[in-house]
């Protein structure tokens, strides 16, 4: 599977749902006969809760190939036995941009096609028309493998090839403040490890001294998911062989014209420093400008697409340099999530008190397990909090990977609670929660006095849990008299 590079599992509801359980008792006039709900595990059909609310099983509009039924106020999907037909769908008419408006089910694949999603089965022996690939062992859009190459496989991101490396685009995208070109390594090397890519990793950035080209430690060549973009160290002087689109978690960012994201580069055509390079991207000033590439072209511009004022946000370009696979864990370290049912003000009763809040939350859910509060106090952050490196699950869906991933984004949206409730999917349909934390993992500077305090007078950082970038963790400051909930962690 191309399109996503996280586990995920089954996911069932029934009105008693805990975290602790993933079964689900199904009337049997909600489904139609013949159609087998299985066990979280190895599972061929998986389910897709809390996204589309319904009174019955008739307002959920499943495709031709699922069996749907309405548990909580919310449609449970579940896969036909033997799939059911393969013939692509468009389903209900979903409107869209590009594929990620789509939302699939974890069993199939979507794309974007004149401002409607098409979606299909995996692995159902053909993509749709015009497809991204998304579920096929190899990309089909403009992906080409070189002859007599033979893909090795790697855990986490896709395919390898006999003397080749892997580029992707951070998730994440930035300020021209990068913490020059040391820092820009760092979040090059930070996004790898949180999508447990393993290898070393270095930005493709300019600091107006040294030339992003000869920053390469490694000769090339480099791939995007099987597909070769770059051939050697002097193609990097040139144009890509192909669209740069994949992101860390193997996600696309966009592979038509004008639909991908730009990337600070800081040099010119041809591989020289720019001269605008945000003062050696250490500036997010609104006074300073440095050059940006458009990883939509396979032209010049893919590197030199104009300046662009520094208090902007930009991805990087990341080049792996030399390969290790990352350590597999093993089942038994999987941890769950979830966000509490109550709201509180910003006197939580310091860490200790998150911590106990998370930990009665759970009890109260007859949930087992050691819980801590995803929260800093200004002094201490919440990653280096936890006592373990995860990978934390939600409901079967893994969330973050490990103790890096929680410096970067989640994989998926956080909704749900400790009863297994969901507290909304869409944008903007998320709750807050107080995490004192901005991006990056450090303390924030307004904790609410150490989240000791309710005071109209004082301030604390919030997150968004409907956001799968940046302001999952720092969506802005809010006055500490004010209730927001907590994000619990499995320890």
């Amino acid at each position: 599977m191309i399109g996503a590079f996280h586990m995920k599992r089954l996911v069932l509801v029934t009105a008693t749902l805990t975290l602790a359980a993933c079964d689900i008792d199904v009337p049997v006039g909600d489904r139609d006969s013949g159609s087998q709900l299985v066990g979280d595990g190895g599972s061929t059909m998986q389910a897709d809760a809390g996204q589309v609310e319904c009174v019955d099983r008739f307002d959920c509009s499943p495709r031709p190939y699922e069996d749907a039924v309405c548990a909580l106020n919310h449609c449970i999907y579940s896969l036909k036995d033997g799939g059911g037909p393969v013939t692509p769908t468009d389903a209900g008419q979903v409107e869209c941009v590009d594929r990620f408006d789509c939302k699939p089910r974890p069993y199939e694949d979507a794309v974007c096609s004149v401002n409607q999603c098409i979606y299909s089965l995996k692995d159902a022996g053909s993509n749709p028309p015009g497809g991204d690939g998304g579920g096929s062992s190899m990309p089909d859009a403009g992906g080409k493998v070189d002859a007599g190459v033979t893909p090795v496989s790697d855990a986490g991101f896709g395919p390898l090839f006999d003397g080749g490396l892997r580029l992707f685009i951070t998730r994440s995208t930035f300020t021209g403040n990068l913490g020059g070109l040391s820092g820009a390594d760092s979040q090059c090397q930070l996004a790898a490890q949180a999508a447990e890519l393993g290898g070393t990793w270095v930005a493709f950035v300019s600091d107006g001294t040294t030339e992003a080209p000869a920053r390469m430690t490694a000769p090339g060549p480099w791939f995007q998911l099987g597909t070769k973009i770059f051939n050697n160290l002097a193609n990097l002087r040139t144009n890509p062989l192909e669209r740069i689109s994949i992101d860390e978690t193997g996600a696309s960012w966009g592979q038509g014209s004008g639909s991908g994201y730009p990337i600070w580069t800081g040099t010119v055509a041809g591989g020289a420093p720019a001269t605008n390079t945000c003062l050696g991207f250490t500036s997010a000033s609104s006074g300073s400008s440095g050059m940006q590439g458009a990883t939509w072209q396979t032209t010049s511009p893919w590197v030199a697409d104009g300046d662009q004022l520094c208090y902007r946000e930009a991805h990087v370009l990341c080049f792996e340099q030399s390969h290790a696979p990352a350590p597999v864990k093993q089942p038994d370290t999987h941890r769950r999530l979830f966000i509490t049912r109550s709201t509180f003000t910003g006197a939580l009763g310091g860490l200790a008190g998150a911590d106990a809040k998370c930990q009665l939350a759970a009890e109260a859910a007859n949930i087992t397990g050691t819980w801590k509060a995803f929260l800093s106090d200004g002094t201490v952050s919440a990653p280096s909090r936890m006592a373990v490196d995860g990978p934390w699950f939600q409901l079967g869906t893994k969330i973050f990977n490990n103790l890096a991933n929680l410096r970067t984004n989640p994989l998926e949206r956080i909704s749900i609670d400790e009863t297994g409730a969901s507290w909304g999917q869409g944008s903007g349909s998320g709750y807050p929660i107080w995490t004192g934390t901005v991006a990056g993992g450090a303390p924030a500077t307004n904790t609410c006095l150490g989240f000791t305090s309710a005071s109209s007078g004082s301030s604390g950082m919030q997150g968004a849990t409907w956001q799968t970038t940046s302001p999952w963790v720092a969506d802005g400051d809010q006055l500490c008299y004010r209730e927001a909930h907590l994000l619990c962690l499995e320890q």
